[in-house]
């Protein structure tokens, strides 16, 4: 997306309330980068419904994830192949499982939240080190691709009645330089149902979003203020 191509900026992210998440995400990269493995925590059930190549870059279980009590499961996952220039060659998935008895299945599954196009971080991460910007609560998951100057969110919610997910919200933060050469930060958020509309998982297009966003542009002025 080439609004997305802008360099970002984190600054508001931590001012606005989400300290732990960054400092979180930047420890995990931190420890992978010393030598320092990340937890190993998917199940082996899990694992197995992956492809011999892919990378689970996040996961989470959630309890009551779809409002019917049953046990629920989040998976951020790279495949081994090569990224293409387009969000329809994106190499990371999305998937969202349900527990079965003793098993998993695959509910939904989305190549357009994480992003492994435009974030060489992502594309590069080792095993789980996305974990911290995978967050969940009944009926509700959210995602962070973490930019090195911002990021962008996406928060999916789950619709009982249609067993399935829609879009909740959007969120894009990034850093501008005015005439003067100095740093501002942007954000810019949409949300259903005031600024967003009715988009299900399999609908979302990162083109039309990123056409709504630059409608709801919030400047949030430079780092001295």
């Amino acid at each position: 997306m080439k609004r997305f191509l802008a360099e970002k900026g984190w600054f508001d992210w931590i001012r606005k309330g989400r300290p732990s998440a960054v400092v979180a995400a930047y420890a995990v990269g931190t420890a992978s980068a010393t030598g320092t493995a990340p937890p190993q925590n998917v199940p082996a059930n899990v694992r197995a419904l992956m492809e011999e190549n892919d990378t689970i870059l996040a996961f989470r279980e959630q309890s009551n994830l779809f409002g019917d009590e049953a046990l629920g499961a989040i998976a951020a996952i790279r495949h081994g192949t090569e990224r293409g220039r387009s969000w329809e060659e994106n190499p990371c998935d999305l998937v969202i499982l349900r527990r079965q008895g003793d098993h998993w299945i695959e509910t939904a599954r989305s190549n357009r939240i994480v992003d492994c196009v435009y974030n060489h971080y992502s594309y590069h991460a080792p095993e789980m080190a996305l974990n911290a910007q995978l967050t969940s609560a009944p009926l509700t998951v959210e995602f962070y691709s973490q930019k090195v100057r911002g990021y962008d969110a996406y928060s999916l919610t789950y619709l009982p009645e249609r067993s399935n997910w829609r879009l909740g919200s959007a969120t894009s933060t990034y850093r501008e330089f005015d005439r003067d050469g100095l740093p501002n930060f942007v954000k810019e958020q949409v949300s259903f149902p005031e600024t967003l509309p009715l988009t299900l998982l399999k609908d979302i297009d990162q083109e039309s979003i990123s056409d709504l966003l630059s409608e709801h542009r919030v400047p949030l002025g430079n780092e001295e203020t």
